[in-house]
């Protein structure tokens, strides 16, 4: 019984108190009002699992099935409210509240993959341009609708203070060097790493190249020249070291951070984009024709120690008569046509799941300003991006492309080593592009039939290089990156990604005996390929938090794998009994000692542990810290490892009172201060290694 009474005495307190508690409850309630609405999507279907935030408070909540919402004790005044859910963008509208009342707040959200003019990607994540600490460069694809972009790197030109685009080879599908605040290494890699969806590349243009051809010091193809342009939504350029540091030993050249185009809208939005052109050298060099080469011939001549005449006036007489007076600009120049043609469809779906989805395909054809030059590129991309409920996401994207490319010799030094641009300005006009027996002419000998003194140099005949040489290139790709995100609790989110990246490229190369190169080797095939694969792993925990209405934090933590491996191969051979089967029956070539072969074969790793804090106090003082650390294996023993710490500050001033009430012309002042490091692993694999 003692138990009982206890219970019972138990009960009658709380009967004694409820009657007191009762009117404070009522009084609270009478102090703060509510805000009740619904939460609609374009066409007045309701949105479940939508998060309202009363800005600058701990108040929040959620829309259930039907979308109805209701948000209680919020104090009286005018009120900002936030509303946003993944697949939508989100918005911020002001309600005023009275005490002891409802006010009703109904919202529509529109479908939106990403906000190109707030948001801005800084590597494993994003952040609002106002909050951003680190140098950042933020570049639209309005260019790609206005002129022919063949690669990405044309997209980069001129568009982003600090960086410098140059063009290494104009040439369909050559390689263009990208500078970031200038070079960063005297013999290493100095081009930037890209980002593609998530999925880090190297740039490296001598690594990945199939092969040149047969020719020295030239500019190998563009290992970028797969992408294909119009698939871009944005890109973000990441400059300086504080940015950068969250790539760790990868960042020293600069990010640039490509972001492709996700599912909008509500419904299927089909799209067409075509255009066809054309491309000409903007401009030639002013050379002399045959009447001035002449004069500046026997110029030459009389001036020398021992004097001669190479074109008297007989000879002169009989050139001029006969019209001859070849311009090799315009022997091996042409206008080349530029076809394209894109096919999309992006939209999303309706309800508590959304599903939004991109899938795109390109055809882009190019000739190139040098005669039998030029690109094509076949590609196709797939974004799809799936939420189950409000807490979990996946999402994937997939890319396949493949570029064909017709070279030509155009890159090189000098004589025999001449391309066919170089070798244009090296003929003289007093020669034809054909001999009377249907050769090509070669300035030595046939200049030096004139007078042997003139001393031409050995230098192919350009019109042959454009004409006769076969060098074809191909770049498979197939690049894919699937994620999934699960909010573990509100505002902590578990990221694990998984992607792979295959590039099948190879070279093919045959020059005939119509060539000068042919001709002294009996035809000359040479075949080379190389096959880069490259897996990825990424695990990242992120927490972002609002405290007290002028505090804001986001922790970003993560563990991060990537392996990539090449297989390469060249053969070539000489002395063959005819032109027929060029570099198809490469064996059929009798060189003595048989066909040359070489192959080889790298593997590297990369195992990255990263975290970075970013702290906002009153959306006005901000703070970035980053630190990363890298082991890579192409460093030496005991120094796999290295550490790549940044930080950043900074004060948005056009905030502060005394800047937004008296000086209303500024719209945004921000002053930033920010310490990094980042590295270049742009070596060699296996060259901290002893090797006998």
């Amino acid at each position: 019984m003692k138990k009982w009474a206890t219970g019972l005495s138990s009960l009658a307190a709380l009967a004694a108190v409820a009657p007191a508690v009762a009117p404070a409850s009522a009084l609270a309630q009478a102090r703060t009002g509510r805000i009740t609405g619904t939460v609609t999507v374009a066409g007045g279907q309701p949105l479940a699992g939508a998060n309202l935030t009363v800005v600058g408070t701990e108040i929040r909540g959620a829309t259930g099935p039907d979308g109805r919402f209701t948000l209680p004790n919020v104090q009286p005044g005018a009120r900002q409210v936030r509303v946003q859910r993944i697949g939508y963008a989100p918005q911020t509208l002001t309600v005023t509240v009275t005490a002891g009342q409802a006010v009703t707040l109904n919202v529509t959200l529109e479908s939106q993959a990403f906000q190109l003019s707030e948001i801005v990607s800084v590597g494993y994540g994003t952040q609002s341009r106002r909050d951003v600490t680190g140098a950042v460069a933020t570049v639209t694809t309005a260019a790609t609708e206005n002129a022919p972009i063949a690669t990405i790197d044309q997209l980069l030109q001129g568009t982003a203070p600090g960086v410098q685009v140059t063009t290494a080879s104009s040439e369909p599908g050559g390689a263009i060097s990208i500078r970031i605040r200038g070079s960063s290494s005297i013999t290493g890699n100095s081009e930037p790493l890209y980002v593609v969806d998530g999925f880090p590349i190297e740039n490296d243009i001598e690594g990945s190249s199939a092969g040149n051809g047969g020719r020295s010091r030239t500019t190998p193809a563009n290992p970028l020249v797969t992408l294909n342009p119009s698939d871009i939504e944005s890109i973000s350029i990441l400059k300086d070291a504080a940015s950068t540091a969250i790539y760790g030993a990868r960042g020293a050249n600069g990010v640039v951070i490509i972001t492709t185009k996700q599912g909008k809208g509500t419904k299927p939005q089909f799209s067409v984009d075509t255009y066809t052109g054309g491309q000409t050298v903007a401009r030639r060099y002013d050379m002399l024709d045959a009447a001035g080469y002449m004069d500046y011939a026997n110029e030459f001549a009389r001036n020398q120690a021992q004097p001669f005449v190479p074109f008297p006036d007989s000879v002169r007489a009989r050139i001029l008569a006969a019209g001859l007076n070849t311009d090799w600009q315009d022997q091996v120049f042409r206008t080349g046509g530029v076809r394209n043609l894109q096919l999309g469809v992006r939209g999303a779906t309706q309800g508590t799941s959304v599903t939004r989805y991109n899938l795109s395909g390109g055809y882009f054809d190019t000739d190139g300003i040098v005669d039998n030059s030029g690109l094509r590129r076949l590609s196709t991309r797939l974004n799809v991006d799936q939420a189950i409920g409000t807490r979990v996401q996946f999402a994937g994207s997939f890319t396949a492309s493949q570029a064909r490319s017709r070279a030509v010799p155009t890159a090189g030094q000098q004589n025999a080593n001449a391309g066919a641009v170089s070798a244009a300005l090296q003929y003289v006009p007093v020669l034809p592009v054909f001999r009377d027996d249907g050769t090509y002419t070669l300035i030595n000998p046939d200049l030096n039939a004139f007078a042997s003194q003139l001393d031409a140099p050995q230098t192919p005949n350009p019109v042959s290089l454009t004409r006769e040489v076969r060098d074809s290139l191909s770049d498979t790709r197939l690049l894919g990156n699937v994620f999934g995100q699960f909010e573990l609790l509100d505002g902590l989110r578990l990221k694990v990604s998984v992607g792979a990246d295959y590039a099948d490229r190879w070279r093919n190369t045959f020059y005939p005996r119509t060539t000068f190169r042919g001709l002294q080797n009996n035809g000359e095939a040479i075949r080379a390929a190389s096959i880069t694969s490259s897996w990825l792993n990424e695990n990242t925990l992120s927490y972002q938090r609002r405290l007290g209405g002028i505090h804001s934090l986001d922790l970003l933590g993560g563990y991060t794998r990537q392996g990539t491996t090449l297989d390469g191969s060249q053969m070539s051979n000489t002395n063959f009994a005819n032109d027929i089967t060029g570099y198809f029956n490469i064996g059929a070539g009798t060189r003595e000692g048989g066909p040359s072969v070489s192959s080889r074969r790298q593997s590297q790793a990369l195992e990255s542990w990263l975290a970075r804090v970013n702290y906002s106090l009153k959306d006005r003082y901000l703070f970035t810290l980053v630190y990363r650390a890298d082991g890579s294996s192409r460093f030496a023993e005991n120094r796999k490892w290295g550490g790549f710490p940044s930080a950043a500050v900074a004060w948005r001033v056009s905030d502060e009172s005394f800047v937004k009430d008296r000086v209303r012309a500024i719209d945004e002042l921000k002053l930033r201060a920010s310490y990094g490091l980042s590295g270049n692993p742009s070596i060699r694999p296996y060259q901290s290694l002893a090797r006998l």
